[in-house]
């Protein structure tokens, strides 16, 4: 089983803009969901009021303190979501927002990105954490007419023996 972070932002990191994606190309978000179909997918719970309806996911996760959300299991933290998840023994998809991205990349909690890049400029208010280039192999990039996908695995780092 991989923890794969997946998401969609503009060259400059944007990721949504009051609560919502400022952009619109279905053609990305079908890719969105035919990634995450028959999987198990974590996210926020902003990010479970603006997609969990969509998403067809087989178990989905949402990081809360609520005890009850319709459609999804809860959790408190992402260590503990992603313990959850292990038991149903296929990809996980980590799917926003930001904070929950920058907890996964911070604390080394995935093993893959797939990274889509929409080819627009766009102001925002929650962004793509930065991460570090060298950590990560890049294994896959495409040009898909609206955007470019990028798949990222995790570089392993030799241990130093000496």
């Amino acid at each position: 089983m991989k923890n794969i972070i997946i998401a969609a932002m503009t060259p400059n990191r944007v990721i949504g803009c009051r609560g919502r994606l400022p952009w619109h190309l279905p053609e990305e978000y079908q890719h969105f969901l035919d990634s995450v179909r028959g999987k198990t997918m974590v996210m926020g719970r902003k990010s479970w009021e603006v997609f969990g309806g969509d998403v067809g996911s087989q178990v989905n996760i949402v990081l809360t303190a609520q005890t009850k959300i319709t459609g999804a299991l809860t959790a408190t933290s992402l260590e503990a979501a992603l313990t959850y998840a292990e038991h149903y023994q296929h990809d996980c998809f980590i799917a926003g927002g930001a904070q929950v991205y920058q907890t996964s990349l911070t604390k080394n909690l995935v093993d893959e990105m797939w990274l889509s890049e929409v080819k627009l400029n766009l102001e925002g208010d929650a962004f793509f954490p930065e991460f570090e280039p060298s950590d990560w192999d890049l294994t896959l990039e495409e040009d898909r007419s609206d955007y470019w996908f990028r798949k990222w695995i995790r570089s392993i780092k030799p241990t130093n023996l000496q």
